[in-house]
């Protein structure tokens, strides 16, 4: 994803060309018996789901660069919004930098 988003393709694009490329390179095992963890983002529409519905909590695949990472990009136009979305969907204040970190980052890739 971040590849395609350097390129200069917008985040939903990019976030589609990410998904075809897990598909492709984990559809072997020992690989393919972890997708079924990744079955909502690999969905393609992970940015539809309600911030309700986000799950951003201490499992690796909820918050570390996955799916709340997936969503805030696909659901913020700008650094300050992707900053707020992060502090927002942290539910353990030990989260909230990485969150952060993951808000900063995406700065980067939207200029």
């Amino acid at each position: 994803m971040v590849s395609a988003l350097l390129k200069g393709d917008d985040p939903e694009k990019s976030y589609h060309y990410a998904i075809g490329q897990a598909q492709e390179r984990y559809s072997q095992l020992p690989y393919s018996r972890e997708l079924v963890h990744f079955k909502r983002i690999l969905t393609g529409n992970i940015h539809q789901l309600s911030e309700e519905k986000i799950q951003s909590g201490g499992y690796v695949i909820h918050t570390l660069e996955v799916e709340a990472s997936i969503w805030r990009l696909l659901n913020s136009n700008s650094y300050k919004k992707a900053v707020l979305k992060a502090v927002n969907l942290g539910e353990d204040t030990e989260q909230i930098p990485q969150e952060l970190s993951q808000a900063a980052l995406l700065e980067l890739l939207m200029v």
